[in-house]
Formats: structure tokens, C-alpha cells, sequence
């Protein structure tokens, strides 16, 4: 399963996540994004 983490989520909580792709938003510049923009953001990347 692919995980977005956003601005609020707690990244230590990807370390139970084994097995799962997490990507963190201020990693990948989406940061900025507010709630809908980033929905689609992730829509269109799959």
C-alpha cells in the first residue's frame, strides 16, 4: 500500500508501517498544498 504523510502525521509512525511505501509531503514538495489540491496531487500520481 502507498501512504501519503502530510504536514500533521507523526513520521516516527512510519516505522510500523513495514512493508508499505510511505512518502512524506515536504519530501516531495507538496507541502504547501491545502487538503484538495493534495488529494489530487495524489490522485494524479497514482
Amino acid at each position: 500500500m502507498r501512504i501519503l504523510f502530510d504536514n500533521g502525521t507523526p513520521n516516527p509512525i512510519a516505522r510500523s508501517l513495514v512493508g508499505h511505501e510511505v512518502a512524506f509531503a515536504r519530501r516531495i514538495g507538496w507541502h504547501e498544498l491545502k487538503n484538495g489540491e493534495l488529494l489530487r496531487q495524489t490522485e494524479d500520481a497514482g
